[in-house]
């Protein structure tokens, strides 16, 4: 037997069902609608800049802790996903720091990754990229970081990692 209490009168559950097709109606336009913006971009620039902002909002708060270490932000909150809190109020409250939060956390997601033992080929080789990125800022790794380079050099199917300019400067000093 079923409660009314549980279900509600009936108005009031075609008035759920109502907005419940509503809202998977504004969810199927919303996806049409963003189908075709990505298959003809207008403004990069907007486009870019939008996915930036959209991008603080999946940040674990691993990564997070990390980009607020870089930016500085050391609060002594104990509260649950304090980092990841701080780096989304941040841009919402100052949309002009999104270009620097927005790299603070990429480079903090590449330094989590860095710090793992066990990542797949495709996640070394954007380590990689960011060891060499870093050594481009005149970073000096580690023997087991310059392996990580190497071993994606000898990857992508180059014959000599001197070829890049990064470890050359890194293996001449």
């Amino acid at each position: 037997m079923k409660s009314s209490q549980s279900s509600g009168p009936p108005v009031e559950r075609a008035a759920k069902r109502s907005g419940r097709q509503a809202q998977r109606r504004a969810i199927a336009e919303r996806r049409a609608l963003l189908t075709r913006h990505l298959h003809r971009i207008d403004d990069a620039a907007a486009a870019n800049h939008h996915a930036l902002g959209i991008s603080v909002l999946d940040v674990d708060e691993a990564v997070a802790s990390v980009a607020c270490e870089l930016l500085g932000r050391t609060g002594g909150s104990s509260e649950y996903h304090r980092h990841t809190r701080s780096l989304t109020a941040g841009v919402a409250t100052n949309p002009e720091e999104l270009a620097q939060v927005a790299l603070a956390v990429a480079l903090g997601r590449a330094e989590v990754y860095s710090g793992r033992e066990y990542i797949s080929p495709d996640q070394r080789a954007l380590v990689a990229k960011h060891l060499r990125y870093l050594v481009a800022l005149r970073y000096q790794p580690t023997e087991i970081e310059l392996s990580v380079i190497r071993e994606d050099v000898a990857d992508a199917g180059e014959q000599d990692a001197g070829a890049h300019p990064a470890l050359e400067a890194v293996d001449a000093s």
